[in-house]
């Protein structure tokens, strides 16, 4: 099975996968302020501006089928970026 196949690669190149992703952070964020710590930093704040605007600026504290409307919208918000920032890096290269 497909999945499966995936699953043995990355434990049999589990080593790889981490130097490319500690080589993509520091390619990503060098000349940053703050350096790779953005890599946290920026979503923390991103969350933060969620919940406020949601919780506090809308008065919109109420749940979606027992679910905070700050996760749920966190949800959408972040599948959104991630595609445009992995679509974006395809369509660059390819």
């Amino acid at each position: 099975m497909i999945l499966i196949d995936i699953i043995k690669d990355h434990i049999t190149y589990w080593q790889q996968i981490l130097k490319l992703a500690k080589a993509d952070l520091i390619k990503t964020y060098r000349g940053a302020a703050l350096g790779w710590s953005w890599a946290i930093i920026k979503p923390a704040v991103t969350i933060f501006v969620y919940w406020f605007t949601f919780e506090i600026g809308l008065r919109a504290g109420r749940d979606v089928n027992r679910l905070s409307i700050l996760f749920v919208a966190n949800c959408g918000c972040n599948t959104l970026v991630l595609y445009e920032r992995y679509a974006h890096k395809w369509y660059r290269y390819n």
